[in-house]
């Protein structure tokens, strides 16, 4: 996630081999959803995340979405329960969302 101001940048990575769109989105645009995983018609993967969550939310909702993309035949509760529990292990071991941090790839390490 990367922060231009006060406002969140999208994202891009790859999930499954295709590359996904993290957007972090106004509450107007999302409605009631916390977050959104799907495919264009263009065939355009996006994952729309409300912009507006607590900290802890925009953690689950991230992994939630996406656990989506990753395996899209999961049983939302499973999704859910999965989700959760990422979320809650990482709180535990203290990761928490770095202002303005840049992901830099590190030299010799294979992924």
């Amino acid at each position: 996630m990367r922060v231009q101001g006060n406002r969140l940048k999208p994202v891009r990575l790859r999930i499954r081999g295709a590359l996904w769109t993290i957007r972090f989105a106004s509450p107007q645009e999302m409605g009631t959803d916390w977050g959104r995983c799907w495919e264009k018609p263009t065939n355009a993967r996006l994952i729309e995340i409300r912009r507006s969550l607590r900290e802890r939310d925009m953690c689950n909702t991230i992994i939630h979405e996406c656990l989506h993309a990753c395996v899209p035949d999961l049983k939302e509760s499973t999704v859910d329960e999965a989700a959760c529990v990422a979320a809650r292990a990482l709180y535990a071991a203290q990761y928490r969302r770095a202002r303005g941090a840049r992901c830099v790839k590190k030299k010799g390490r294979k992924r």
